[in-house]
Parts: C-alpha cells; sequence; structure tokens
C-alpha cells in the first residue's frame, strides 16, 4: 500500500479533523483509494505494511476490471477514472468528457451538478453510493469513532455527497457503530499526507535516538 495513506491519517490524528480520537479512519479518495486506520491512537500497518487496502475490497463481484488485476473492487468505481467511466457509460457524448485531464473532468463534473446538471448529478450520487456502501463495511469492521474523507478527489467531491453519503452509509452499516461514527471532510487538505509524512520520520527519528540514549543493560 502506498504510504499516503498512513501519512494522512497520522497527520489528521495529530492537527486535523481526528484530534481528541484515538480510533478514526482517514480515507484517500483520488485516482486511486486507500485508508489510514488509527486504533487505540496508534497508526495499523499490518503484519506486512499492507493495511487499509479499502479500495481494493470487492464491492460489486465480478464487477468492473481494476488496476489491481481484480474486478469489482471500490476503487474502480470511486477513483477519479471509475467516476469518469460512469461519466462516459451515462453519456458517452457529454461535454464533460472535453478534457483529457482528470481533475479538470471531476471539477467540472461538480460545478454541473451544483447547476443542476442531472447528468452530472446521477453520477455523483452512483459515487455516494458506492462511497457509502465502502464506508459502511469499515464502520462495521473497525467501529471507529470518525471517518474523515480526503485526498483530491474526496476534496473535490466531498462537500457536495457528503449529505448522501451520510445516508448511504447509514443504509448500509449496522445502527450501533453507526450511531457512534461521525464522517467529517478532511481540515487539512491536499497538506495532509506530507504533514503526516514529515510526523512519521520524527517519530521514527526520536524512538531512534531513545534506543541510542538507553543505558547499557
Amino acid at each position: 500500500m502506498e504510504p499516503a495513506p498512513k501519512a494522512m491519517a497520522q497527520a489528521e490524528s495529530l492537527f486535523g479533523a481526528g484530534q481528541g480520537y484515538e480510533d478514526i479512519v482517514v480515507l484517500l479518495v483520488g485516482t486511486g483509494i486507500g485508508a489510514g486506520i488509527i486504533a487505540n491512537n496508534s497508526l495499523h500497518h499490518g503484519v506486512s505494511n499492507s493495511a487499509g487496502e479499502w479500495g481494493h475490497t470487492t464491492l460489486e463481484l465480478d464487477g468492473r476490471p481494476c488496476r489491481c488485476g481484480s474486478y469489482g473492487c471500490l476503487e474502480a468505481y470511486t477513483g477519479a477514472p471509475g467516476i469518469i467511466e460512469r461519466l462516459r457509460e451515462v453519456a458517452p457524448e457529454s461535454s464533460l468528457l472535453q478534457s483529457n485531464n482528470q481533475e479538470n473532468t471531476i471539477c467540472a463534473l461538480v460545478a454541473a451538478a451544483r447547476d443542476g446538471n442531472l447528468i452530472a448529478i446521477r453520477v455523483l450520487q452512483d459515487t455516494a453510493h458506492y462511497l457509502g456502501a465502502g464506508i459502511a463495511n469499515l464502520i462495521n469492521l473497525f467501529n471507529p469513532q470518525l471517518i474523515v474523507l480526503g485526498g483530491w478527489v474526496g476534496l473535490e467531491i466531498g462537500e457536495y455527497i457528503l449529505p448522501e453519503l451520510r445516508q448511504f452509509v447509514a443504509r448500509y452499516a449496522l445502527k450501533q457503530p453507526f450511531s457512534a461514527a461521525k464522517i467529517e471532510l478532511s481540515q487539512l487538505g491536499q497538506n495532509a499526507a506530507a504533514m503526516g509524512a514529515a510526523a512519521l520520520v520524527l517519530e521514527q527519528f526520536l524512538l531512534s535516538a531513545g534506543r541510542h540514549n538507553l543505558p547499557p543493560s
């Protein structure tokens, strides 16, 4: 798993929306999808440092091919290429598809939805539906206090989809863990990964320095 989701989780826990919470999940929704997990105030790495491959959990059996080689992964529907593919499916001649730049297309999609474009509204509703089911799975598995939505796609679409996203999460999550969880947007924006990476380096340095300063046994 790429380090960005873990770094984002560290940053949100120390400096952002996760301050004061012991159990949080930070979502990176961009071209790819990942999650950083803080459990009992500690970053969860997994035995091979690959914990948090949330984007490659299966939402649709034998669904769309994913870049990982599997089929029906969450990332194939809610990463930037997946959202654009959904737009292409429902409106192959849409003017929103004119740009070859993912960021431009996602920005134009959100702007069109805000202006009442029914195709754009439908695509973002579908995205919220898939994300909602994926987040519900995280809530049922980890019982976190807080889910933080980040990443460049998450930040671009988050404010628009958040009310409907919460409704979809409520539809699929168990009632008790859902009632204990908040869903918020990242407070640190695009700086989250860099801030978290710096914090992780500092943490490793301090741990190493502490070990070297221990008196001989």
